[in-house]
């Protein structure tokens, strides 16, 4: 929809920065849109005689409105009024487990989250930013420069959208600590040494560098999951019996007033002020106790992350956090660290309980977050059912969005509709998971990489998984040629290709074999094996294509490593198959093993899951 763009050049580059996502592009043809700015926040769209006015708050707000723009324009409505219920709604794009996202494809994830109508973008950096004087720090991870992070600044600036920088000063800096130079500093695991005044020299760093680079004032220290805080190094050289709580109150005063010092307000991840009173973080009917309340720095806005929780736990989580005092933020999650395939079944399902409980209580800070552990795998834009399940919450009044809602929305805004979005959970959909009852599992990556001789996996892929897998990928191809998202629908369409003739690999080989049906193991070495690699070849091809489309080359080596593994034991397993089969060798000792149940059951969850979100855990029992 070609329209003619009455308003200020700032307004005139975000409409045509998000253009290929809204489909409404200024030109010198089409209706007259007039932009008139108004004080706080909202949107209004109405019709004019020539065309229609917008009425906008925040540059956020006239994206948004953008983004509505073509669907208003089919229907009947005269006037469109939204009135955000958070004042801040953010993304965290996780760049820190090898997937760091490239200029261009962080560019294109912001343009799609302020054509929704985000405002926020937390930018997750562990290591993988540039600090000057610790050349280390991030090497060969991808780190962003700090010119990198001043485009992007600017860039997310001019679409409405404050960039906020996200970083580790406690916990969560694994990678940091492969170099021994950093190894004065580090406490245990992945933890800093809160008694070394190098630890401090180094976190006075990475607030000078978020100084520098990041116009927002705002800042997320992180500091969440240091389980083993002081029990290390520090405990090594102080002999102090110290609480975890005094620890974390004594590290806080220390690293608030540093970070006052350079203009910011500080937050951080809220659950080491619980895991201490509760052996965990969420409780669905305690309350803090009065040692871990004082803990918290009164300027410091704590963030409540829960990917998990129903809305009672939630509820009671969010008085908790009121015992605090003053504000704090929710940080729900789109779930796409669980390998290949996102879970947006799964967030949608939670989704909605949580954001009710957010406008419950008042929250006016919300994210949500897009992890990326254990390798980054899934597409940044994978989620985008679930982001835009946060914006709709976000701008209209009701307490419930449906699907039907978010399926309408899709097809306005990204020219899709929710089912086909839906498509790419379909990976993860096979034996016990189910779209009508989602649970969190990682099984079209735990069947990829499962060994063809000694398939650890094997009591958790079922006999129909090949058929599944058939339908799976003619139903994700079918999407491959759309112009903006195909890219990854083939990239998952190929995975389950693959799977549609390797999923029971493991299983045939070894019932043939304790058989002794050598037709059977000749025709998998000499027929079923060589497809295999032929199409796992294609599937690496599809996976580069959006590795590239989207983050920059660092870490795409682990995944080449990954599946270059899985292609040689597959060779190797053809190869000892035909041995066998010629009676070179008398025994295949792998195949006479005894099957043994890999399932792990969370009592706290809804459903049980499988505890293999590793590569490391599914492909060996032995020492990596």
């Amino acid at each position: 929809m070609d329209i003619q763009l009455k308003a200020s050049s700032a307004l005139d580059h975000a409409a045509r920065e998000i253009a290929h996502i809204t489909g409404i592009v200024p030109s010198e043809s089409g209706p007259v849109v007039t932009a008139v700015k108004q004080d706080g926040r909202g949107l209004r769209i109405e019709r004019q005689a020539d065309g229609y006015s917008i009425t906008y708050g925040q540059i956020a707000d006239f994206c948004r409105a953008l983004g509505l723009l073509g669907g208003f324009a089919k229907g009947e409505q005269t006037v469109l009024e939204q009135t955000p219920s958070f004042e801040t709604l953010g993304y965290m794009p996780d760049c820190s487990r090898n997937a760091v996202l490239s200029v261009p494809g962080a560019k294109d994830l912001i343009a799609h989250l302020a054509a929704m109508g985000f405002n926020a973008v937390m930018l997750y950096t562990e290591d993988t930013y540039e600090i000057p004087g610790y050349p280390y720090f991030g090497h060969m991870r991808g780190r962003f420069t700090c010119e990198e992070l001043k485009e992007l600044d600017r860039y997310a600036l001019s679409l409405g959208i404050e960039l906020i920088p996200c970083i580790q000063v406690l916990a969560h800096l694994d990678m940091t600590f492969r170099w021994s130079t950093f190894g004065a500093i580090n406490d245990i695991d992945n933890i800093l040494n809160i008694a070394k005044p190098e630890t401090y020299q180094l976190i006075d760093a990475m607030l000078k560098v978020c100084s520098e680079c990041f116009t927002s004032r705002r800042i997320n220290l992180g500091m969440d999951e240091a389980h083993n805080l002081g029990r290390g190094r520090y405990y090594d050289t102080t002999h102090e019996h110290v609480h975890i709580t005094e620890l974390m109150r004594r590290h806080l005063n220390k690293v608030v007033p540093m970070a006052q010092s350079y203009g910011f307000t500080p937050m951080m991840w809220s659950d080491m002020f619980f895991r201490p009173q509760y052996a965990g973080y969420y409780t669905s009917d305690g309350r803090l106790n009065e040692e871990s309340v004082a803990a918290k720095p009164e300027s410091v806005i704590p963030i409540y992350w829960d990917y998990y929780c129903g809305t009672e736990t939630v509820d009671n989580m969010m008085y908790c956090h009121e015992q605090f005092g003053g504000e704090y933020a929710f940080a729900g999650g789109a779930w796409k660290w669980i390998g290949f395939a996102p879970n947006n079944a799964y967030s949608l399902m939670l989704g909605g309980g949580h954001l009710r409980m957010c406008k419950k209580h008042g929250v006016k800070t919300v994210f949500t977050t897009g992890w990326g552990d254990r390798g980054g795998e899934a597409a940044q834009l994978s989620v985008l059912p679930a982001l835009l399940q946060y914006a709709e919450y976000c701008y209209n009044d009701s307490d419930v969005v449906d699907t039907a809602f978010i399926d309408a929305r899709c097809k306005d805004l990204f020219g899709l509709s929710l089912d086909a979005f839906l498509c790419l959970d379909l990976p993860n959909v096979a034996s016990y998971n189910t779209p009508d009852h989602p649970t969190i599992t990682t099984q079209c990556k735990y069947t990829l990489y499962n060994d063809p001789l000694t398939g650890l996996m094997d009591k958790h892929i079922t006999k129909d998984d090949p058929e599944t897998y058939a339908c799976h990928a003619k139903d994700l191809l079918a999407y491959a040629d759309h112009e903006r998202y195909g890219y990854m629908f083939r990239t998952l369409g190929t995975l389950c290709d693959v799977l549609s003739i390797k999923s029971t690999l493991s299983i045939d080989i070894r019932a043939a074999y304790l058989a002794g049906d050598k037709d059977t193991l000749r025709k998998i070495a000499d027929e079923r094996i060589p497809e295999i690699l032929v199409r796992f070849d294609r599937f690496e091809d599809t996976f580069r294509e959006q590795w590239y489309k989207e983050n920059k080359t660092f870490g795409f080596d682990v995944q080449e490593l990954y599946m270059g593994g899985a292609k040689e034991r597959m060779r190797t397993a053809a190869k000892r198959l035909r041995a066998w089969c010629d009676g070179k060798v008398d025994r295949i000792e792998e195949l006479e093993q005894p099957v043994l149940d890999f399932y792990c059951y969370d009592k706290d969850r809804d459903h049980p899951h499988l505890d293999a979100f590793s590569w490391d855990t599914v492909v060996t029992a032995n020492r990596i």
